[in-house]
């Protein structure tokens, strides 16, 4: 958890992007992402390197 930034108050520190998807479950549109053809395996990890799935 060392790369999570925190404010001051030890609160962390979320982009736009993530406090809307973490608060209004936002999400993009289907089949429009970056990795939907995307099929190599590997370990996937979140921005903050928490790990998806593998």
């Amino acid at each position: 958890m060392d790369n999570i930034p925190f404010n001051d108050d030890n609160q962390i520190l979320l982009t736009d992007l993530e406090k809307y998807v973490i608060e209004q479950k936002g999400t993009e549109r289907p089949f429009t992402g970056e990795y939907t053809d995307h099929f190599e395996k590997g370990t996937y990890v979140c921005e903050k390197s928490y790990p998806y799935f593998d």
